[in-house]
């Protein structure tokens, strides 16, 4: 049985989210409405986020699934082509004894 162990890490970029902002129009009411845009820009942009994040995580376990079929497949090769030369090694071997 062959094994294999893949040290290889993807880490998920970090989002901090919208910072806070003021207005830049005085009065409660600006500042009201300026939050209320915000909050909704914030709400979209939490979800595109989280949408990248997600499609980050998912090529990342993708490529670490083909890394580790890669591995295997070429251990698997290794191995063959080992016996293939201690199958050679004993052909010349028992030739030269007869």
């Amino acid at each position: 049985m062959i094994n294999y162990h893949s040290n290889a890490q993807f880490p998920t970029p970090q989002y901090q989210g919208m910072p806070k902002r003021q207005s830049p129009y005085p009065g409660q009411n600006h500042q009201d409405i300026f939050n209320a845009q915000m909050q909704a820009q914030s709400v979209d942009l939490d979800r595109y986020a989280q949408q990248k994040r997600d499609e980050y995580e998912s090529a990342a376990s993708r490529a670490q699934r083909e890394l580790a079929l890669t591995g295997l497949s070429q251990m698997y090769q290794a191995r063959g082509n080992e016996r293939d030369l201690q199958t050679g090694r004993m052909r010349m071997l028992l030739e030269g004894l007869l």
